[in-house]
Order: C-alpha cells, then sequence, then structure tokens
C-alpha cells in the first residue's frame, strides 16, 4: 500500500497527468444516448463522491454544471489542491452505506490491484445510494516505464479487455448495467441500484 500511495503522490505531481479533459467534456457536450442517461443520473443526485479525484477537475467541471450538487473527493495521494478532499483508499471508503447518491471512478478500476477489485466494487456499491459512473483505460500508459525504473511498478496494473470488465460488473446483482460506451482505448459504464 505504501508503494501504491508514493506512486500515486509522484503521478499527481506531474501537471499533465489526470488533467484531459476531453472525455469530460464529451460528456458534457455530447448527444450519444450514455451521455443523455449520465447527465440525466447527475440531475437526479444530490450528493456525488468522486473517487481517485486527483486535484479535483472533475468535480470543478461538476460544480460548474451542476451547482446544486455537493461533491466530495476521495485520493489514495496526498497534494496541494484548491478542491477539498479525504485521503482514503477506494477498498475502505470512511463513509456509511449509501452516504451518495452517485459514486464516479473515473479512469480508476486499472489502477487497483486485480487482488482487490472485487473489495473496490463492494466499497462502491456500499456507499453508492443510487448510481456508479465508472470510465476504464484498456491501456497502459506512457508513464508506466519510469514508474517501473523507480520500482514502483506500472500505473495501469489491472488492464482486461471490455468484455472481461463487463462480465467482472455483471457479476454484482446489487445494481445493474444501464448503459455503457467504449472507445478503442476507454470505456465507460453506468450502474443503477436494483429496486
Amino acid at each position: 500500500m505504501i508503494k501504491e500511495k508514493i506512486k500515486y503522490d509522484l503521478l499527481h505531481s506531474h501537471k499533465k497527468y489526470g488533467k484531459s479533459i476531453t472525455r469530460l467534456n464529451r460528456l458534457f457536450n455530447s448527444e450519444d444516448m450514455f451521455s443523455i442517461m449520465t447527465q440525466k443520473m447527475l440531475r437526479h443526485s444530490e450528493t456525488l463522491l468522486d473517487i481517485g479525484c486527483g486535484k479535483g477537475w472533475f468535480m470543478g467541471m461538476l460544480n460548474e454544471k451542476f451547482p446544486s450538487l455537493k461533491t466530495t473527493g476521495v485520493d489514495i495521494a496526498e497534494f496541494e489542491s484548491d478542491k477539498d478532499y479525504i485521503v482514503a483508499d477506494v477498498c475502505e471508503l470512511p463513509f456509511q452505506d449509501d452516504s451518495f447518491d452517485m459514486v464516479c471512478f473515473m479512469e480508476g478500476m486499472e489502477h487497483i490491484p486485480v487482488e482487490n477489485e472485487m473489495d473496490a466494487i463492494i466499497e462502491m456499491m456500499r456507499v453508492a445510494g443510487k448510481f456508479i459512473y465508472n470510465t476504464i483505460s484498456l491501456f497502459p500508459v506512457n508513464e508506466d516505464q519510469e514508474y517501473i525504473d523507480l520500482g514502483l511498478g506500472a500505473v495501469h496494473i489491472n488492464l482486461k479487455t471490455f468484455w472481461e470488465w463487463i462480465d467482472f460488473y455483471k457479476e454484482f446483482s446489487k445494481f445493474y448495467i444501464c448503459g455503457i460506451n467504449t472507445t478503442e482505448r476507454h470505456f465507460g459504464i453506468l450502474l443503477k441500484r436494483n429496486q
């Protein structure tokens, strides 16, 4: 765990990492069904947890688009940010059950070791009252070799195919898959709590 924390403290110190807002802009400015569904879920949410929030760019965009949405961020890394966030591990979130209407984990599951992926999704489902929005990268990143050379290991350590991720999410009966968006390198998935 300490190794992972050091890796992400370094990663978030890079000026460009986590700052690509192309996909976020597409989410808010696109007319595809996935974006429309995600925006509808956001409008039906009062509270949102941004897991792996980094320096808070996603929370900032959400606060602009949905001013009444109360956002909370968590990240394993410690760094300076103009957004309030809590240092926490996705596998041990310091919140009560159903604390948030929506839980987002943007480009996150590929960072979770395979042996912890079940704990991570169970924790997300535990604190999510209504919806979960995940995006996942399907490929390694350019920074991987730098972190491997430092003895910290690759950044994207849990790489699965699109279909392997779909099968993973299908295993959970508490939430069901209600939307999928895919590109060659990434995909997004929307989950809704079963009534």
